[in-house]
């Protein structure tokens, strides 16, 4: 059976055409049914989709979803329910996990799905494929004749994650990938994080599977681990991995086990995301000797009101300093991410997250504006204070503008404040270091970022990737 997934990658910050949860579901599938993938990155490439879906025929359509994407997911199904009306199109991913109803406000979805669901998206396909009724499959919700909403119930299959396939890479064209992000391989280990912060989707997740924080998170196992990175390492051409879990390094004895055999079967250089208020000297030193080169540690705000009561962090402007320092000191570099533009902060806010990460002294610097993803805790807060207006800004660029109405600060002011993130930084740090950022580092970013979106100008950045790393060995 011919089986169709799209990724709309529309407005949005994240540069690579990689995603984990339909490369797992398409590693799941694709043993049994044919699948293609369509990657959509602006809305020209609508024309495209409809040839191919006219050439290729499928009779199921899949897409996946945050909240951002919706609204493109919406319009395409739309467009291709009018040209190709029987075929099946049906959603999944973090917006309909967290916000089934979603569904209602879809005129040509057929149905969604629930959380992970590479078994259930399977037994879907199989019973279409006999003619047999799906729509009592488990995570499985749609729209009844009346136009109510039918949840079915949400079980997770797979507690288990070995018994899972490896992710695809093929169908994404991996390599090509590698080869425009600086050779640098992404993977994940686990799934799942067991803290309650208000701007993520995590904690909602983990409600709707009903689990408690200590049992949401699950790891394969470092053997499993180790043999899907020797498959990589076999077939792709890459110089540094980037740990993708929410946070590395929350179980220390499936952490060590994974360090020991890492450190006798590779060299590659890691990175990975950590927490303040689990980093300790014991901890770096471990990392550092298995070959960590960078750490990802989020600050999220320097504020203490806006990170611990309105993000709930409920970690201390103490321990974030200890940490940075900790990590420093094993001379591992530091990434700093930052989220401005919540709800409550205000000019003097921002102000104190610039002036810690200029404290910190991190390594480089990260920062986006706080985007209220459907159905968390921070969305239903800025509807409530009627701060988002529902039909506005449908087609904003995700992490980079605000889509939120405070009375306390404008959309203008967060984005100023986002432009000149890391310059108002290391400005802080001395006015050289400030300058210096604006002639050389800041140019250099706008230029890559230009050139990445043309044809010619991603072949000059792969010839002066490939110069560089001549020029290194």
């Amino acid at each position: 059976m011919k089986i169709l997934l799209v990724y709309t990658n529309i407005n949005t910050i994240h540069p690579e055409d990689y995603h984990f949860g339909l490369a797992s579901i398409i590693s799941y599938i694709k043993r049994y049914h044919e699948v293609k993938l369509q990657i959509i990155h602006n809305k020209s490439a609508i024309n495209q989709l409809m040839e191919f879906i006219k050439n290729y025929n499928p009779e199921i359509i899949g897409f996946t979803s945050v909240s951002s994407q919706f609204y493109y997911v919406n319009m395409i199904s739309n467009e291709i329910k009018k040209i190709f009306k029987d075929v099946t199109i049906v959603c999944g991913g973090v917006h309909p996990t967290i916000y089934p109803a979603c569904i209602l406000e879809s005129d040509s979805l057929d149905g969604i799905f629930i959380g992970e669901s590479e078994e259930q998206f399977l037994e879907f396909i199989n019973r279409f494929e006999e003619n047999n009724d799906y729509r009592d499959i488990d995570n499985f919700a749609y729209k009844d004749e009346e136009g109510r909403l039918k949840k079915n119930k949400v079980v997770l299959k797979h507690s288990d994650l070995n018994v899972l396939p490896f992710p695809e890479r093929e169908l994404f064209d991996y390599q090509k990938i590698l080869n425009d992000n600086s050779k640098v391989l992404q993977v994940v280990f686990s799934r799942g994080c067991p803290f309650n912060c208000t701007y993520c989707s995590n904690k909602k997740i983990r409600e709707v599977y009903g689990f408690s924080e200590e049992h949401y998170i699950r790891y394969r196992s470092p053997d499993n681990c180790m043999e899907e990175l020797e498959l990589l390492d076999r077939n792709y051409n890459f110089k540094k991995i980037w740990i993708l879990d929410d946070i590395f390094a929350m179980n220390r004895k499936w952490l060590d086990e994974f360090l020991c055999l890492y450190s006798k079967k590779f060299s590659y250089p890691f990175m990975c995301h950590l927490r303040p208020n689990i980093v300790t000297e014991e901890l770096i030193k471990k990392l550092k000797k298995a070959g960590c080169y960078r750490i990802l540690l989020s600050i999220e705000s320097g504020n203490d009101f806006i990170r611990n009561k309105i993000m709930k962090r409920n970690i201390s402007r103490k321990k974030i300093i200890e940490a940075f320092k900790i990590i420093h000191s094993c001379n591992i570099e530091s990434v700093a991410p930052n989220v401005i533009g919540l709800p409550y902060e205000t000019e003097e806010m921002i102000e104190e997250t610039i002036a810690l990460n200029a404290g910190v002294g991190a390594s480089s610097i990260g920062v986006s504006i706080f985007y209220p993803y459907k159905g968390s805790e921070l969305f239903d807060l800025c509807v409530k204070k009627g701060w988002l207006n529902a039909d506005e800004n449908k087609e904003v660029f995700e992490k980079k503008e605000s889509i939120l109405n405070y009375p306390q600060i404008s959309k203008e002011r967060i984005k100023y404040y986002y432009d000149n993130f890391q310059y108002l930084v290391y400005r802080r740090i001395s006015l050289l270091r400030g300058i210096k950022y604006l002639l050389v580092s800041n140019l250099r970013e706008k230029l890559v970022f230009y050139l990445k979106g043309t044809y010619f100008g991603k072949k000059i950045i792969r010839i002066i990737y490939f110069l560089r790393d001549g020029l290194s060995k």
